[in-house]
This record gives C-alpha cells, sequence and structure tokens, in this order.
C-alpha cells in the first residue's frame, strides 16, 4: 500500500490508490524496457502513419485553397463569410 494513504483511509480510496500505484509500476517498467537502446524504432512506428496523415491532411487543404480563391494568403480569406 501506498505511503502517501493512511490506514484509517475508506476502503474505495485504498482501492484506487492500490490502482494508481500498480500503473505507475506498470508505466515505469514499460520506460525501462524503452531505455534499452530499441526505442527509436517503436518511436518511428507509432508516429510514421499520423505524421503521414496529417501530411497529406495539409497538402490537400492547400491544394483545395489555391485551387478554390487563388489570391488567399490566408486559410480564412479562402472560407466563406460565416
Amino acid at each position: 500500500m501506498s505511503a502517501s494513504v493512511p490506514l484509517t483511509a475508506p476502503p474505495s480510496e485504498k482501492r484506487l490508490a492500490a490502482v494508481l500505484e500498480h500503473r505507475f509500476f506498470l508505466r515505469l517498467h514499460m520506460t525501462h524496457k524503452a531505455s534499452n537502446g530499441n526505442w527509436i524504432g517503436s518511436v518511428l512506428k507509432k508516429t510514421a502513419i499520423p505524421f503521414a496523415l496529417v501530411q497529406v491532411l495539409s497538402i490537400a487543404m492547400g491544394a483545395w485553397t489555391q485551387h478554390y480563391c487563388p489570391a488567399a494568403v490566408r486559410l480564412r480569406d479562402a472560407l466563406p463569410p460565416a
């Protein structure tokens, strides 16, 4: 049991503290596994698809804006007034 939870605390608080402590130690263990030098590959795998998706959407939005209103300097200038 965590030292920050008094023994007189309600059982629900004790359970919550135990769950949070368990999750903290699981996260700490995962961090330790990532520090062995192979973490760059896993970071690239987890971020490559979101990065590519943002790039594709940004390019598509820019192309649409350029086609819809070539004189627009900002995206706000190309959108119809609200």
